[in-house]
């Protein structure tokens, strides 16, 4: 039983201070002033994922482990250009694939 309470007292000192490392990001996001957008554009491309880069060896599950960090911008226009790009007959696949209705 200790060790799940130092477990559990750990995880609540490793909370403390995450908040108290946001709160000031948050407080230099307000005090940025005009540049307050271009501050908080950094720190999502720092925490962003990146492109993707495929593994011809494991190209679907790194696509998918890509995809569950990338932001919600970044799976669209991922998404949209890797339709776009498909030829004609594959987009028609891809849509009917994900619409679940057969391919016709």
């Amino acid at each position: 039983m200790h060790d799940y309470a130092v477990i559990f007292l750990d995880r609540i000192e490793e909370n403390a201070r995450r908040q108290a490392a946001a709160r000031h990001l948050i407080n230099a996001a307000l005090n940025c002033g005009a540049d307050a957008v271009r501050f908080l554009e950094i720190i999502h491309a720092h925490l962003s994922p990146g492109h993707p880069i495929p593994n011809p060896y494991r190209l679907m599950p790194e696509a998918r482990e890509w995809a569950s960090w990338a932001s919600t911008a970044e799976r669209k226009a991922y998404a949209l250009a890797c339709y776009e790009a498909l030829p004609p007959a594959d987009q028609v696949a891809f849509l009917s694939y994900v619409s679940g209705e057969e391919a016709a």
